[in-house]
């Protein structure tokens, strides 16, 4: 049963300027390397250069994602979330594509019908309901479009007030 409230965004202090549009787009540029990560999720096929991943993975010290990228060879890398061996490298592979799309770092195509997608609209979300604080990033392809990739970056637990 769904408990929880959307928060409204806070209004700015007075004299501040205004806040960040909730809704982003975001050009995306295609990958020079040679060597490609790709994921399939929410009916999209994205593409990242290997060196860019590699670094989005280090960044964030996921040393697990990195050895097992690191210990695959092949030009091209499937890596899907759902597969991995634990919940620990599912999100580091979900953390690694929302930097590199959140960067404009990568290929989206549709994955039927092939169509790539020249840009993806980032959009940021809050969530408060039972004591518990939520905000994260959704990737879409179009306003009313669903998310092909949600990651949660804030999950605060608290006792119900």
């Amino acid at each position: 049963m769904y408990n929880g409230v959307v928060a409204p965004a806070p209004p700015p202090p007075e004299g501040a300027p205004p806040p960040a549009p909730r809704v982003v787009e975001i050009p995306l540029a295609l990958p020079a390397e040679a060597r490609a990560v790709r994921l399939r999720r929410g009916g999209v096929v994205m593409t990242f250069g290997l060196t860019a991943f590699l670094t989005a993975a280090k960044a964030r010290r996921d040393d697990a994602l990195v050895l097992l990228v690191e210990a695959r060879g092949g030009d091209e890398l499937w890596l899907q979330p759902e597969d991995m061996p634990d919940p620990v490298l599912h999100d580091a592979v979900l953390f690694a594509a929302a930097r590199l799309l959140q960067e404009g770092k990568a290929r989206v195509v549709e994955a039927e019908g092939g169509l790539p997608a020249p840009r993806v609209l980032l959009q940021a979300w809050t969530w408060e309901g039972g004591g518990c604080r939520q905000a994260g990033r959704a990737f879409r392809l179009t306003p009313r479009g669903s998310a092909f990739l949600e990651v949660t970056d804030l999950f605060e637990d608290g006792a119900p007030q």
